[in-house]
């Protein structure tokens, strides 16, 4: 089983980061994310309803905190039930099951916490430090941003190309906000 571990969340923050300076995001908050964010593992069972982790705001050191097991180290049976849970519809999460099958593992697992580290950092923390809006729906915008962008200016983009088809409706079903 994978399991997330610290030097994951530097290349994930690192890429993240990269990713918002080619959007043109303002480059000395990007320096104060860079310089200033802790990451930090729980290793504590992951809260019902929760996905990823969560941002902890602090004007001096804001964290980014992911859980060690999170939905992506799961089986495919678990992450086919946690879908349905949350109402996905049963013939897309089924789709969604049988494209994990096939695809492996690993660049599931990056893809999908690259994409939470993307809506902890840029949608909550560096919205909220550049004092935009940074709800939830915010920070789901940010991260569909950034799946979108991903589509085209990384070698191996087919799977953030797949993953953009799917993520917009698996956020709605999880955080019920539309766009």
């Amino acid at each position: 089983m994978i399991e997330i571990k610290p030097h994951h969340l530097k290349r994930w923050k690192a890429n993240s980061i990269e990713v918002a300076r080619k959007l043109g995001y303002d480059e000395s908050l990007l320096e104060f994310l860079d310089e200033h964010v802790k990451l930090k593992i729980n290793y504590s069972k992951i809260q019902k309803g929760m996905w990823y982790g969560f941002a902890d705001y602090d004007e001096k050191c804001p964290v980014v905190e992911v859980y060690s097991k999170n939905l992506s180290c799961e089986s495919i049976h678990l992450i086919f039930k946690e879908l349905r849970n949350k109402g996905v519809p049963g013939v897309f999460a089924l789709v969604v099951a049988f494209l994990l099958v096939i695809a492996p593992r690993e660049t599931f697992f990056n893809i999908y916490n690259q994409s939470g580290m993307d809506h902890e950092l840029i949608g909550h923390i560096y919205n909220w430090l550049s004092q935009k809006n940074h709800d939830e729906k915010a920070a789901v915008k940010t991260e569909l941003d950034f799946i979108k962008a991903r589509r085209g200016w990384f070698p191996h983009k087919c799977p953030w190309n797949v993953f953009s088809i799917f993520a917009p409706k698996i956020l709605y079903y999880h955080k019920k906000v539309k766009f």
